[in-house]
């Protein structure tokens, strides 16, 4: 994409809702004390790797970081910013007026997310993303929720985020959830769950579970020595 000093690096690439386009986050040095960069924001670019453009508005730089714009199917455009002071992030929609809503709050630091792929239905607007992503206080654990994409302000939307794993570290069993991703149909989100070891069982790792989107249903899909995790969903080929 013609990356070059003082840009870093172009990160974070997903596909435009046309399929014609890749959205990416570009990264420009130099790099401050704390590891932040001097612009870290959305860009896109045509399949051909012409029409480069920066997306996110002028004046965002050095405050915010923005990565990972994905699309609803109406074609509203959901991402994450991260704030340089203290790192900690929020999802935000953009709709197709251009303008901006906050879905979360900066408190619960909401991390990866996948915006429901179902154009109707009880999923249809849901976006699923992991919160506590970093740094999470002793005793918080990373969890899987869903938080509906159309209200109007951060408080309407924080007051249907919905957890559908546990928030709390159970001291005698302690385990987190993330990186989860709605399935195809938009019924089931897959994710990781990752257990640290105990005095009765020191081991820990990682696997993959399914879960219907109330949260419900939990099932492990993969049990291996190996750390599992970033899951995603396969169409199967459909024969005559």
């Amino acid at each position: 994409m013609g990356c070059q000093d003082p840009c870093i690096g172009d990160v974070t690439p997903t596909w435009g809702p046309d399929g014609a386009s890749v959205w990416f986050t570009r990264v420009l040095g130099p790099f401050d004390d704390d590891d932040t960069a001097a612009s870290a924001v959305l860009w896109t670019a045509d399949l051909g790797g012409a029409n480069v453009h920066q997306v996110s508005p002028e004046g965002v730089a050095g405050t915010y970081e923005e990565y990972s714009a994905k699309f609803l199917p109406n074609g509203d455009r959901v991402f994450l910013r991260l704030r340089n002071a203290d790192l900690t992030n929020i999802l935000v929609r953009v709709g197709r007026d251009g303008r901006e809503h906050a879905l979360t709050d900066w408190a619960i630091s909401a991390d990866i997310f996948d915006p429901s792929p179902a154009r109707t239905g009880p999923t249809a607007g849901l976006v699923v993303f992991e919160t506590y992503g970093h740094g999470a206080p002793e005793g918080i654990a990373q969890a899987v929720a869903t938080v509906p994409s159309g209200c109007a302000t951060p408080a309407a939307c924080m007051a249907r985020v919905k957890y559908l794993t546990p928030t709390l570290l159970d001291p005698d069993a302690p385990a987190e959830n993330y990186n989860p991703v709605w399935s195809p149909d938009g019924t089931h989100v897959a994710y990781v769950h990752a257990y640290d070891g105990t005095d009765a069982d020191p081991g820990y790792g990682a696997d993959i579970w399914a879960m219907t989107w109330k949260g419900t249903h939990k099932t492990q899909l993969s049990d291996a020595p190996e750390w599992d995790f970033r899951p995603d969903w396969a169409y199967l080929p459909r024969h005559s």
